[in-house]
């Protein structure tokens, strides 16, 4: 299982994981992720041969969200 850690940074938010021993990064497939942007998904990066480096799209807070209010659609 990977190792991961989490930082959050006003609005810019990372996971940087680190992969087990014996795991391996399928490459083909996270190069689709690195070409295409994929709404509301993090945008991952290779560094080396076990860390990925994901990044989140810009983010606002759960509590500042609902705070604007939420929109029905009838």
């Amino acid at each position: 299982m990977a190792k991961y850690r989490i930082v959050s940074r006003g609005s810019l938010v990372t996971i940087k994981s680190k992969l087990s021993l014996g795991e391996q990064i399928n490459e083909r497939e996270i190069n689709v992720f690195e070409r295409q942007l994929f709404r509301g998904c993090f945008r991952p990066r290779q560094e080396g041969k076990k860390i990925i480096i994901y990044t989140a799209p810009d983010v606002i807070e759960l509590g500042a969200y609902l705070k604007n209010g939420l929109e029905e659609d009838v």
